[in-house]
């Protein structure tokens, strides 16, 4: 289990109906591809056209009009820079997304947390509920505007920045942003609080946080060890 790497940054300078391009990272088969975003109308989709359909995890609370939202899909099929995600929105919006990768092919949500940062320079989200076993990786996503032409992130604590995506809109006075952060575990315990730095008040941000599981494969679980036929294979 690893982070490898931000596959998909995109923010829209201009309202529409959809935020589309090509992923900026191949990831091979059977791993977790994580999408964090922020729009202000209903979701429709989130996929791409080598046939991986996301999942929501969370919805982040409402602020200024905005919401994050936590999509993923475990187990994807391959992926290349010439294959096109798609996030389709209800109704024309500003929004700003970002993918990021795994290696992992379970990426089973386990706890979360939602909230609305609002307009702090120093948002958190949390805590999640207690996860539930050693082997989890988190990620946590701020999304919304801010007045200005500049807007940058950093993690703080145990957190790394993970896929940033920003955009000057309308006339220049507002910045749309999405900025991730990650942590990949394997001796996770107890509830978690994502925390970082913005550099600029925001006018909106919501914000939310998912724990996804990662299973270890056993080639040899406790009922085939056990088996006599089968002792030697284990030696």
């Amino acid at each position: 289990m690893a982070y490898l790497g931000s596959a998909f940054s995109q923010a829209l300078s201009a309202a529409g109906t959809t935020v589309s391009g090509a992923y900026t990272r191949a990831v091979a088969a059977g791993n977790t591809l994580v999408a964090g975003f922020c729009v202000s109308p209903a979701v429709t989709s989130v996929a791409d056209n080598a046939g991986n359909t996301y999942t929501l995890m969370a919805t982040g609370t409402a602020n200024g009009g905005f919401t994050t939202y936590i999509y993923a899909k475990s187990n994807c099929n391959a992926v290349t820079t010439s294959t096109t995600f798609t996030l389709t929105v209800s109704s024309s919006t500003n929004a700003a997304c970002v993918v990021l990768a795994f290696s992992t092919g379970d990426g089973t949500k386990d706890a979360s947390a939602v909230g609305a940062p609002g307009a702090s320079t120093t948002p958190s989200i949390g805590p999640t509920g207690a996860v539930s076993q050693a082997n989890e990786f988190l990620v946590a996503v701020y999304a919304g505007f801010a007045g200005g032409s500049v807007e940058s992130f950093s993690a703080t604590g145990a957190w790394t920045v993970g896929a940033t995506a920003t955009a000057v809109i309308g006339s220049g006075a507002d910045i749309m942003f999405a900025y991730s952060e990650y942590q990949v575990l394997t001796n996770a315990s107890g509830a978690y609080t994502g925390t970082g730095t913005l550099s600029v008040a925001p006018g909106a941000n919501s914000a939310a946080l998912v724990t996804f599981k990662d299973t270890i494969f056993d080639p040899f679980p406790v009922a085939y060890e056990h088996h006599p036929q089968n002792t030697l294979l284990r030696m």
